[in-house]
């Protein structure tokens, strides 16, 4: 990969390269103030003062993961013209597919520092909103005198970020910091990776503790050398094993309320009025609507128009007597939820195409990065992964953006590794 040199002299890079770090600090409030957002576009547009236009695309045009991204954002522009009043905000939230990747592309051939000095910017923002999360969590208890104010979306609504989104968030920083110790002070990787993990256990994701955990074991374990402190990690992660199995607390009782019974009913009961949802079994009776809508009306092949399915789904729901909410309040229940999968969402918006690309894009990436051994790329692909099983990351803003930034960003630094591939 041809890179241009670190930060030229000049009042207009320093704008770029402070504007795109602050992006990334603020990316874990964009639900909350969309200064990240914001700021991106700003970048893109100082570039185009730099000479951008100037720059050989022809290796960029040619890359896979571009080529599948663009498909995926043109079957929604399809989608927008077909059913335009029912993806109006598709195509706005769906352009960091085409816009995130340029514009890393175009920085990082500018810049040959920025990705590096941009995710220790984004990892300084996990941990400023998780001590920010913790600080209001203090205040709340010391008046409310209730500890579920520092577990789940209680913790996380400091923020406006969903607590399994957030999750994420922390866990790709976490990665981040073990993987690059020499971007950062050896004890704030210590402090800060001890301090997000614990962030992690409040949160109480389910799949973000239990993946997060077994990530984070097996980075550890490549990373230190000494017998001595891989025998310590052990004995550490039984101990905390032990505590949180063995005590009275919040995320014990997360994974306590897992019923099995529960599970086999999502899936065969005939009616779900006043059924006592968790989290799981709302996920399997929404996959098996899913399944049902899209073999009765024969779609499998061209999907039902991106998030119209949307339309089509709330029938369903109705005629499974799913809570549909109070119209006195504004309360819509369950109506307009997405499909909390992002292979199932894929599938019932674009058909066969959209998962295939999905499983394209995920597939080819993990390739190159086993292959070139960029270990925060094949940690981040593993991570999305997974959560693409429980949650529909590209249908939301900040999930689109993280997964559009993490990707495209660690994807353009593998080409460097890849021997005569120049973009």
């Amino acid at each position: 990969m041809e890179v241009r040199g670190k930060v030229p002299a000049g009042t207009l890079h320093r704008i770029i390269y402070s504007m795109f770090f602050c992006a990334l600090f603020a990316l874990p409030w964009l639900n909350q103030v969309h200064v990240s957002t914001i700021l991106f576009i700003l970048t893109g547009v100082a570039l185009v003062f730099t000479g951008v236009f100037h720059l050989n695309y022809f290796g960029y045009r040619k890359q896979l993961p571009v080529i599948v991204f663009g498909i995926y954002f043109l079957l929604q522009v399809i989608a927008f013209y077909r059913y335009p009043v029912d993806n109006s905000h598709e195509i706005e939230e769906k352009a960091a597919l085409i816009g995130m990747p340029l514009l890393l592309f175009v920085l990082a051939y500018k810049y040959e520092d920025i990705w590096n000095n941009g995710l220790n910017s984004f990892v300084l923002g996990c941990t400023a909103a998780s001590l920010w999360c913790l600080v209001v969590a203090i205040v709340q208890y010391s008046h409310t005198h209730d500890a579920g104010v520092f577990f789940y979306h209680r913790y996380s609504s400091a923020i406006g970020l969903n607590a399994i989104y957030f999750s994420l968030y922390l866990l790709t920083s976490i990665g981040y910091i073990v993987l690059n110790k020499t971007s950062f002070n050896p004890y704030f990787v210590k402090g800060v990776g001890i301090f997000l993990y614990i962030n992690l256990l409040l949160l109480s994701s389910k799949i973000a503790i239990i993946m997060g955990s077994l990530l984070l074991l097996t980075l550890l374990f490549r990373a230190i050398k000494s017998k001595w402190q891989k025998m310590t990690l052990l004995v550490v992660a039984a101990g905390v094993y032990l505590v949180l199995t063995t005590t009275v607390n919040p995320i014990r009782k997360r994974f306590a309320d897992v019923s099995i019974a529960s599970y086999s009913s999502a899936l065969t009961a005939p009616s779900f009025k006043d059924y006592p949802f968790d989290g799981l079994s709302l996920r399997l009776v929404l996959w098996r609507l899913g399944y049902e809508l899209m073999n009765e009306k024969g779609l499998w092949l061209k999907g039902d128009g991106g998030v119209h399915y949307k339309e089509d789904l709330n029938a369903k729901m109705v005629n499974y007597q799913l809570y549909t909410g109070n119209k006195k309040n504004g309360d819509t229940g369950y109506l307009n939820y997405n499909m909390h999968n992002q292979y199932v969402e894929s599938y019932m918006q674009y058909g066969i195409a959209g998962i295939m690309l999905i499983l394209t894009v995920m597939g080819y990436v993990l390739y190159l990065a086993v292959r070139y051994s960029s270990a925060m790329l094949v940690y981040a692909v593993v991570l999305f992964v997974v959560f693409f099983l429980t949650e529909s990351v590209l249908e939301t803003q900040s999930g689109i953006l993280l997964f559009t930034i993490i990707i495209s960003g660690e994807w353009i630094q593998l080409q460097r590794k890849r021997p005569g591939i120049v973009i």
